[in-house]
């Protein structure tokens, strides 16, 4: 039974919706695993610095430019083609734009799968004692400590949160997952060239 583009148009909001959702309820609420820690470990033992990329800025910046840059050459090849075959210029140009639904919802998936990771393993960061400043038994230094408490008050809960959610990266996730999705956009843009020029000889035969 063929569906409705209307009802394709409704059905992929609903999934862009529903994992907005899950991804927003999971890092409201989702609580990282505490793992333990040695006491002297000076993996740990770095300073705060903030970040020098936010992710707000990378999502933005990297989501900005792609699309930009798909945009421009999506509308140069229409204009190179425009006079020989208008029709499969505006068809490519639709794809195009529908692709970018394909984008968003697998960029909420990437990031849902990331926090979810980063959760459940709970591994802390390299400036975790100087963000949480645990306060744990010294007798049994040296040794592993799995009962503490974060004492931080230079700190907020976010950041005290953020400290143990080290693994994986979501700047690196985010931008290979960017990479890896231009990169099947390409070869299915050469692929749909290729099938457009082979068309257009045929016509001139």
């Amino acid at each position: 039974m063929e569906t409705c583009p209307g009802n394709r148009r409704r059905l992929s909001r609903r999934r862009i919706t529903l994992a907005i959702v899950v991804d927003v309820t999971l890092f409201l609420i989702g609580t990282p695993f505490e793992r333990g820690f040695l006491c002297d470990d000076p993996t740990l033992s770095l300073p705060f610095r903030p970040e020098t990329v936010s992710t707000s800025v990378l999502i933005i910046a990297g989501s900005c430019v792609s699309i930009l840059v798909v945009l421009l050459v999506e509308l140069l090849n229409a204009a190179d083609r425009k006079c020989r075959h208008p029709c499969k210029s505006t068809k490519r140009l639709g794809l195009c734009i529908r692709g970018f639904s394909i984008f968003l919802v697998g960029f909420e998936l990437q990031q849902l799968v990331v926090e979810f990771v980063k959760t459940q393993l709970g591994l802390l960061r390299p400036n975790f004692f100087d963000v949480c400043r645990p306060q744990f038994n010294q007798s049994l230094c040296p040794g592993y400590i799995s009962e503490y408490t974060c004492t931080g008050s230079e700190h907020g809960p976010d950041e005290i949160r953020d400290s143990r959610l080290s693994f994986p990266s979501g700047h690196a996730s985010f931008s290979m997952y960017i990479a890896i999705y231009f990169s099947f956009l390409l070869v299915g843009d050469k692929l749909l060239t290729a099938g457009d020029d082979s068309d257009i000889l045929e016509e001139d035969k």
